[in-house]
């Protein structure tokens, strides 16, 4: 009888099959990087929208905060002076001189923040608390206030508008109002309130930490970080932010600008007792600094952690699967070959 030698089938041209443990990595691995991926941006994408919500909400308390403490210096003043004309026009003075020391009073009645206090009368007496003295020919009744005062009846202080007082280089603003005493003799009282201390506490404001603060009466800056531009019309000042935020920012809300490529977050606040709105930014890129670097150092932790996945599973695959498949497949070549003094090992309790 002629041997038949058994001879392995030749390769196919396919080329050689995969390892079972490749095909499980090209399986599990972007499985597992999808996976942590999706996780990671979803992650960090909603902590981006609570940053923002966040941001948006604390720019808008610090600012409101920040109004009602401007608002309660102006307030204050204006109250004092409010009382205290109302106790002179409840009392009969022999002269003026007794309503001149009256009304000295009022010196010092803005603490900190500087104020001239004066009533001018009609039959052309100007009286200023701190005793200055004006010149002969000053006609109060011939001055705007004067005749806003007198003619529109204020009987209470009523704010004018801000202008730049050439003597003091500074912002001020005027509030006014008619006064009548007993004996029927009447003018106008006014209280200059100046701004220099608001104006320079303004720019020192930084809102979260980096933002710039502005306060704006109508469209004229009382205040901002550039006191070059203070006594300016938005328009005149040339600041593109303050100019969108003066045009799209009513007092009480907040959005988001752009401005010269940049996204500032902006909340606008009324200031209390005032026609002013303070207006607080700060930019979006210095808001979301800390997550940008936390996003960072979480894409490195990823690659780290997928690294140390595929070399966990290699090991697995190439402990549990590659090398005991081997010994089989070497065993039953063994017992192709009429072998049959194989030993398998049978530790193992699954497949």
């Amino acid at each position: 009888m002629k041997a038949f030698n058994v001879r392995p089938k030749e390769n196919s041209g396919q080329g050689p099959k995969k390892h079972i443990s490749t095909t499980l990595l090209l399986i599990l691995v972007p499985i597992i990087v999808v996976s942590i991926v999706f996780i990671i941006l979803f992650l960090s994408g909603q902590a981006e929208t609570q940053i923002k919500q966040l941001s948006f909400q604390n720019l808008e308390r610090e600012s409101d905060y920040n109004a009602e403490r401007f608002g309660a210096n102006v307030s204050n003043i204006v109250s004092k002076a409010e009382y205290l004309m109302k106790s002179a026009e409840s009392v009969k003075f022999a002269n003026r001189n007794e309503f001149r020391d009256f009304q000295a009073q009022a010196v010092g009645i803005g603490g900190n923040i500087e104020t001239a206090f004066y009533t001018g009368f009609m039959d052309v007496d100007m009286i200023y608390a701190d005793g200055t003295q004006v010149a002969d020919d000053y006609e109060p009744r011939t001055r705007g206030w004067d005749k806003d005062a007198v003619n529109g009846n204020y009987q209470s202080f009523t704010e004018t508008e801000p202008y730049m007082d050439v003597v003091f280089n500074a912002m001020c603003v005027s509030f006014i109002k008619k006064t009548t005493l007993k004996d029927g003799t009447f003018g106008a009282t006014g209280v200059d309130i100046f701004l220099t201390t608001m104006s320079e506490e303004t720019a020192a404001l930084k809102p979260l930490g980096t933002g710039i603060t502005a306060v704006l009466a109508n469209d004229i800056i009382l205040g901002n970080p550039d006191a070059a531009i203070n006594g300016m019309s938005v328009n005149e000042a040339g600041d593109e932010l303050l100019k969108r935020a003066y045009e799209q920012i009513k007092a009480g809300d907040s959005a988001a600008i752009k401005d010269d490529g940049k996204v500032y977050y902006v909340a606008a606040s009324a200031i209390p007792g005032t026609s002013w709105i303070l207006y607080s930014a700060v930019p979006e890129a210095d808001v979301l600094s800390a997550l940008r670097t936390f996003q960072k150092i979480c894409y490195v932790i990823m690659a780290v952690i997928i690294a140390i996945i595929v070399i966990v599973l290699l090991t697995v695959i190439s402990t549990v699967i590659t090398v005991p498949l081997r010994k089989v497949t070497n065993a039953a070549v063994k017992i192709s070959e009429g072998d049959f003094n194989v030993d398998l090992p049978t530790e193992s309790k699954n497949e």
